[in-house]
This record gives C-alpha cells, sequence and structure tokens, in this order.
C-alpha cells in the first residue's frame, strides 16, 4: 500500500476582533489590524508552502461580532489561499444562526464544520480525508471521546 504525503498548514485561536478591553481605543484598532495582516500572512505561508489543505480549528473568532473590514479580509484571503480550507468553531466562535460563519458569504473552497457531531470531507484528489467537528454553544462534551473513522475500503487517508 502506497502512502500519500500531504502538507496541511493549521491555524488555531486567532480571536479576530477580539476588544483588547485594556488598550485604549487607538490601540486596540491597531491590534485589530494585526489580525488582519496575520490572514494575509497565512495566505502567503499557504502559497510559499505549496499547503495541500488549510485548517482552522477553534476561535477565528472571538466571539459572534465581527468588524466589517475583518469579515472582508478574512473572506478575500481564505480565496487566495486557493487549496481547501477547514474552518472548525471552538467555543469562543461557536457555530450558531449568529455567528459570524453562518452570516458570511465564504469562498467556495471553504468548509465549516457545523455540528458537534464529527463529519467527513472527501479530498479525492488528495487521496484523503478531513474530519471535523464545531462547538455549537460555549461549552461542549468531549467531542472525539470514542471516534474512530472508517478507514476500510474506501482508499482514502483520514487527517
Amino acid at each position: 500500500m502506497s502512502t500519500t504525503k500531504i502538507k496541511l498548514l493549521h491555524a488555531a485561536d486567532f480571536h479576530l476582533d477580539s476588544p483588547f478591553e485594556g488598550l485604549s481605543a487607538a490601540e486596540a484598532a491597531a491590534r485589530r489590524d494585526e489580525q488582519r495582516q496575520l490572514l494575509r500572512r497565512i495566505s502567503e505561508i499557504a502559497a510559499s508552502e505549496k499547503a495541500d489543505a488549510v485548517l482552522f480549528a477553534g476561535d477565528l473568532w472571538d466571539s459572534d461580532y465581527a468588524y466589517l473590514e475583518t469579515a472582508e479580509t478574512l473572506c478575500r484571503e481564505l480565496e487566495n489561499i486557493g487549496v481547501p480550507v477547514f474552518l472548525a468553531p471552538g467555543n469562543h466562535d461557536y457555530y450558531s444562526p449568529r455567528s459570524p460563519y453562518a452570516k458570511l458569504k465564504l469562498p467556495e473552497n471553504v468548509h465549516i464544520f457545523k455540528s458537534a457531531e464529527p463529519a467527513c470531507v472527501p479530498l479525492p484528489e488528495l487521496g484523503a480525508r478531513i474530519w471535523g467537528a464545531a462547538f455549537t454553544s460555549p461549552a461542549s462534551r468531549p467531542m472525539l471521546s470514542g471516534f474512530e473513522p472508517a478507514r476500510e475500503g474506501t482508499g482514502l487517508t483520514s487527517w
């Protein structure tokens, strides 16, 4: 059996649009701008490292509030990545009808996990499957307790 090598770029805990309550309004705005620049940097790293997929694992947003400028930057940079992108909402940015995830028109290369139950997204062009889950409230039971992905008969590697 041959093994497929896949290059994944993983990021987590960006906490976009954090209020930065301990800072002045100007300092907080500067920190939020730095966060937006980080999104551009992730796009650049994905390209330079030739990533096959990008995984954002939890707390991309700090809450269910998003500045328009941040949302526009996020959508643009996720599209610029040009490979499959997977978003798994965390406890600060859990998936709900009020979350930025539900409100944004994200590019076609982006998949959002919307359920606390693990779900699979096949990537046949890579010979792989990406499994993920989402927080759907600020607290969650252990999502992967007892979870084992099906491995037989698919010809795909699970990640």
